[in-house]
């Protein structure tokens, strides 16, 4: 694997979501690479950081509440958008609705996994690989 492809691996590995082949292989080349080296303790950092923040209760309305407004807001008038404001503003849209809607499910998915990229919608997992 190339360093692209281990940096695109690094948080999987880190949260032990890769299989053992391919964990090996990730420490195998963040051993002998100082850039991807760089990257896994980049992680290791900002994981470091997220456990050391205190834990916060959202009120129970909160994710509703947002949900409504930001459903509001979009269903206004359209002005037209610079390409780069598009650009910005459609995965932040599209990462928010993805958020609060794990905050509260509006519905269960109760569906099997066929195979391993075959995760329900809205779920941490098919975030993650959609973004990948």
């Amino acid at each position: 694997m190339n360093c692209r492809e281990i940096q695109k691996k690094i948080s999987a590995h880190r949260d032990k979501e890769s299989d053992a082949a391919i964990s090996r292989g990730i420490m195998s080349h963040i051993a002998e690479c100082a850039v991807c080296r760089e990257e896994s303790e980049a992680f290791q950092q900002a994981d470091d950081l997220l456990k050391s923040l205190p834990e916060y209760e959202m009120p129970p309305e909160f994710a509703g509440q947002t949900i409504l407004k930001l459903q509001a807001s979009l269903s206004g008038p359209r002005t037209r958008k610079s390409h780069w404001i598009q650009r910005i503003f459609n995965p932040a849209q599209e990462f928010f609705t993805a958020f609060f809607e794990l905050l509260e499910p509006s519905k269960r998915l109760d569906t099997p996994l066929k195979e391993l990229g075959d995760f329900p919608p809205l779920s941490i997992c098919y975030i993650y690989f959609k973004k990948l």
